[in-house]
């Protein structure tokens, strides 16, 4: 009697645990699917990594880029500086210049004194 019970569990467990072919195709066919779907998004992150380290180096070699810029920027607005306080310099020694220039021309040279004391003498 005990080996009934235990062939009839035995028997209860295999056809229990036993998938039918209908669902066993159904999974196979999802699993294949989904195999599928996995290789190509892989394929597709792998494309997706490259185009990204690309673009990565672009920002790097961009900021590198701006950041020469920046320098050069400073560099150049450090020199126009210098520049203009030059010409404000040559500006006023110019206008001074312009200006002892017109009161010399209002003096009577020394010569032409000489010249007027001896023709009185």
């Amino acid at each position: 009697m005990l080996n009934k019970i235990i062939i009839f569990g035995l028997v209860l467990l295999t056809l229990t645990s036993c998938v039918s072919s209908k669902m066993f195709n159904e999974l196979d066919i999802k699993y294949n699917q989904l195999k599928s779907d996995y290789d190509n998004l892989s394929f597709k992150n792998d494309d997706l990594l490259k185009i990204k380290t690309e673009l990565e180096n672009q920002l790097t070699e961009l900021q590198n880029t701006c950041a020469e810029i920046s320098s050069k920027k400073d560099a150049i607005s450090s020199e126009i500086l210098i520049l203009q306080n030059n010409y404000d310099n040559l500006n006023s020694a110019y206008a001074a210049l312009e200006q002892n220039m017109v009161l010399k021309s209002y003096l009577v040279p020394r010569h032409d004194i000489d010249s007027c004391c001896s023709c009185i003498l």
